[in-house]
């Protein structure tokens, strides 16, 4: 019988496998808390990560607004280096990102020196491609971020950040189109009485009482769209949609210039395409409506802009004040041409977010509206079909209904030609601006 060596049995006993076992379990918690550690802190990071790209987002949308408010998109100069945008454009980029959050602290963008409106800005960098394709690029960061585990492997904070690249397009001289998906229904002839001219040219607007012709606020040019200019006074102009004492003072027979969406001759649908808008596309051609329609217009308007009420003393002495917002010229200090100011019933106020008298932007004014030119060709009594060739953005001041005056007051705020048009579903544009706005790098 063989004998068995005592010493090997005792090596393999369960008492020292016992204690292999824990070794083991031993290493591996050691490796599951690591794994442990590592997840919780990058979970964290990554939140923070993604907080401070939709801060980056908004600082550069909030940024390229300012080349829209200062009118650079408009010029046929477009928007240089340099010029007044930038500094409209820093300021609203950080007033952006310091409304939004990354981990609990606001978004910090890099701009140590610049203060009241002057100093360097490394975080927000300023690109032309072209002059009418201004871009601004953002960068958000938030530095110093406690970490709770990996401060066992040395590494006691972290730091995120993010960047954004926004852009105001104005495919004039492109080929892309831009349409608009939300036009109201007042149109506006190419014709601009406050610029006249001795003499027509191949302009098809009729000639005024004064015995000179209106000027044109698109001129196409020897060879459009490559030689269309807009008329740089233009902006800050006071319009009048939709005004008259009487028929007599229509374009012609039934003709108001009001467009008929849709090709519906409805009073109702009027009005309400006053509040709720239309989509439409350059080069469309679109019915002009029928019919002065009064009650419409002047329902319409007052649900557009949140006013309370007609305007005393239009047309002569005009008081804006039922509750719409309003808007001064000229008193940004900054570079903006005009400052628009919340009324006590606009959205923002009655939702406790603003108060009225606030600065606000164009987005948040619903009195900030798209309408549509065409070349200004005599209307035909009883409905004219016309071609889109621009848009206007306009700010409503008001509608006031005085005897036989029915008139809306507007100031014009930009105008963009529709360039070559093109094949593909072109540049849309949103709410009131006739050059959008887009995000085009993260």
């Amino acid at each position: 019988m063989r004998k068995v060596d005592r010493s090997t049995l005792q090596e393999w006993s369960p008492k020292r496998q016992r204690g292999t076992t824990l070794a083991f379990v031993a290493v591996g918690l050691v490796a599951l808390l690591g794994t442990m550690v590592f997840a919780l802190d990058l979970g964290m990071l990554y939140v923070g990560r993604n907080e401070a790209q939709r801060a980056a987002d908004a600082a550069a949308l909030a940024g390229a607004t300012a080349f829209q408010t200062t009118l650079c998109t408009a010029t046929p100069a477009g928007c240089q280096p340099g010029g007044p945008q930038e500094p409209a454009a820093i300021r609203l980029a950080l007033a952006a990102a310091s409304n939004n959050r990354v981990l609990g602290q606001p978004a910090a963008v890099d701009c140590p020196q610049y203060t009241s409106g002057t100093g360097g800005c490394p975080g927000i960098v300023f690109s032309y491609p072209t002059p009418q394709e201004p871009q601004i690029t953002v960068t958000v960061q938030r530095s110093g971020i406690p970490t709770f585990f990996a401060r066992i492997f040395g590494t006691s904070t972290a730091s995120v950040a993010a960047n954004a690249q926004a852009e105001a397009y104005n495919p004039t001289g492109g080929t892309a189109p831009t349409n608009q998906n939300c036009v109201r229904p007042f149109l506006v002839p190419n014709c601009d009485p406050n610029h006249p001219v001795s003499s027509p040219g191949n302009s098809p607007c009729p000639q005024m009482s004064n015995g000179q012709y209106p000027g044109r606020f698109i001129n196409p040019g020897a060879n459009p769209p490559a030689t269309a200019t807009i008329q740089p006074n233009v902006p800050g102009e006071q319009l009048y949609l939709h005004f008259g004492n009487g028929p007599a003072d229509s374009a012609v027979p039934s003709q108001w210039y009001m467009l008929a969406f849709g090709t519906s001759q409805s009073a109702s649908n009027l009005r309400s395409y006053i509040v709720q808008c239309y989509p439409l596309s350059c080069g469309d051609q679109v019915q002009t409506y029928n019919g002065k329609s009064v009650g419409p217009v002047d329902q319409g308007t007052e649900a557009l802009i949140n006013a309370s009420g007609g305007s005393p003393g239009c047309p002569t002495n005009c008081n804006f004040n039922q509750g719409q917002d309003t808007i001064a010229w000229k008193t940004d200090p900054l570079g903006n041409p005009y400052t628009i100011y919340a009324g006590a019933n606009n959205p923002l106020v009655t939702a406790g977010l603003a108060r009225a008298g606030d600065p606000i932007s164009p987005q948040s004014s619903p009195s900030v509206i798209t309408v549509a030119v065409y070349d200004g060709q005599a209307l035909t009594p009883g409905g004219s079909t016309v071609q889109v060739i621009g848009w206007m953005q306009l700010f409503v001041q008001g509608f006031s209904h005085q005897g036989k005056y029915d008139g809306v007051e507007a100031v014009v705020l930009n105008v963009s030609l529709c360039g070559p048009g093109g094949t593909g579903p072109g540049i849309t544009g949103s709410g009131g601006a006739t050059v959008p706005i887009r995000l085009i790098h993260q």
